[in-house]
């Protein structure tokens, strides 16, 4: 399941996937809401996820499929946070992947909304805490 929260004004998304990913849905979500719903800045929280069934080939095959909606992204970032060490690792594909394709979109991968936030800001200024503080997640 996934949910996404968007932020028009600040040009960001923060987006909530819960229970197993797979390809197939990650696909359709993202068509769904591709459509005039893409902001430059995403998080994504994927602390309530099973991302174990994607691999290398899925991630190519997303990059692709999705390839104008990364360019209507050109210059933003998403930040994937992440709590079991299977789906980190499937984060850090994403990263070399979208690297290796040069993708106009900047991915990173981390443990705690905190510093996601932070490398989110680093050039943004800040408008995320907002979010973090409505889902709970910080003090």
């Amino acid at each position: 399941m996934f949910t996404s929260v968007i932020h028009r004004d600040r040009d960001h998304t923060v987006h909530t996937a819960k229970g197993r990913v797979t390809l197939p849905l990650l696909v359709a979500y993202l068509k769904e809401i591709g459509g005039g719903n893409l902001t430059r800045f995403a998080l994504w929280d994927f602390t309530q996820a099973d991302l174990a069934e994607l691999y290398e080939q899925d991630i190519r095959t997303l990059f692709y499929t999705l390839g104008p909606m990364t360019e209507r992204r050109r210059g933003g970032k998403t930040a994937m946070v992440f709590s079991r060490k299977v789906d980190f690792g499937v984060g850090r594909m994403i990263e070399a992947i979208a690297e290796a394709m040069e993708l106009p979109v900047r991915f990173r991968s981390f443990w705690d909304f905190d510093a996601a936030e932070g490398w989110l800001e680093e050039e943004n200024g800040s408008w995320f805490d907002e979010d973090l503080q409505v889902k709970g997640k910080t003090g």
